[in-house]
């Protein structure tokens, strides 16, 4: 696992990011 997607990860897991598909996320 690359840092980048790590730390993506993270802020997804925290609620901040949210994966939208097809590789775009949105933050909140």
């Amino acid at each position: 696992m690359t840092k980048i997607r790590q730390q993506l990860q993270i802020l997804r897991d925290r609620g901040i990011l949210e994966f939208k598909g097809k590789g775009r996320y949105g933050v909140r």
